[in-house]
């Protein structure tokens, strides 16, 4: 009851500092968002014992990886340069070597018929590849001009020698179909209008519902979070990036002031008009752009 009292307090004092926010956001910029419909709650409450009901019994290998599918990519003004993501892929159980060691997944990425996933590299150099679904080109393309991409899973183990992780790749799954993706001149949309948020408990967590308004013509909107233990002082339209992208004067002196605060900047991509997150014990304050 005591923790329930402690949740509860927390969420009315971020109500109260994201109404602040909302004024201050609104005008910064007019992309600022929060709510969502009950039906959304209702399907993510789950039991206190979830966890425990959905703890899976261990099984043998006896594959290989499925077909990667659905990749599509973003182009990033930021870097100028393509993100590419796909759905995941998972195991309906933990799978395991004949002789016990946990097998995981990772993704080998091919940019125009080069593999350039190279943040692990098997221990027989036969394989570089990724553990995280997402990658972030270094190419940066020329306004019409296309690129190629194709992703496969592969299963492998990790092994401890002395003080280095060897890595052994046990099988690769098939090549998803080649995708293409092209860079165009960019369009100018209206700002996202209607606005707003709500605070609502789900499975024993709080979370920040955002909603807004359908914008025509658009696929997908980036979601934009800045979170920090204490008020980032010198938030504006013209400083955000600088505390977004954690560089630049605005973000430095607020460093300069709050040395060991907790803070974070991240972004999902979303297809419908809400999403949340989850409030934390670290971050107090929480300032969105759409």
């Amino acid at each position: 009851m005591r923790n329930m009292r402690r949740k509860m307090g927390k969420a009315k004092r971020l109500l109260a500092t994201l109404l602040v926010f909302g004024l201050l956001l609104g005008q910064i910029t007019p992309a600022y968002a929060v709510s969502v419909s009950e039906n959304t709650v209702e399907q993510n409450t789950v039991s206190a014992n979830a966890v425990d009901d959905q703890v899976m019994p261990e099984k043998a290998y006896d594959g290989t990886p499925s077909k990667v599918i659905n990749l599509e990519a973003e182009f990033v003004e930021d870097t100028e340069s393509f993100y590419l993501y796909w759905n995941p892929l998972s195991t309906e159980n933990k799978l395991l070597t004949p002789d016990g060691k946990v097998i995981n997944i990772g993704y080998q990425v091919e940019e125009n018929g080069k593999v350039v996933s190279k943040d692990i590299v098997s221990s027989d150099g036969a394989y570089s590849f990724m553990r995280w679904v997402g990658y972030y080109s270094e190419l940066k393309p020329a306004v019409g001009t296309g690129v190629t991409y194709r992703v496969r899973g592969l299963y492998y183990t990790e092994t401890e020698v002395g003080d280095e992780i060897n890595y052994q790749v046990i099988s690769a799954g098939e090549w998803s179909e080649l995708y293409t993706c092209t860079r165009k001149n960019p369009v100018k949309l209206s700002a996202v209008t209607g606005l707003g948020y709500k605070i609502s408990p789900s499975a024993g967590v709080n979370r920040i519902y955002l909603t807004w308004n359908l914008l025509p013509g658009v696929e997908r909107y980036r979601v934009r979070i800045i979170k920090s233990e204490v008020p980032v002082s010198g938030l504006t339209k013209d400083t955000w990036d600088s505390f977004y992208k954690r560089n630049g004067d605005a973000y430095n002196a607020f460093r300069e002031n709050n040395p060991d605060t907790n803070f974070d900047a991240s972004s999902v991509l979303v297809s419908d008009t809400d999403c949340y997150t989850e409030i934390s014990d670290s971050y107090s304050y929480y300032y969105f752009r759409v």
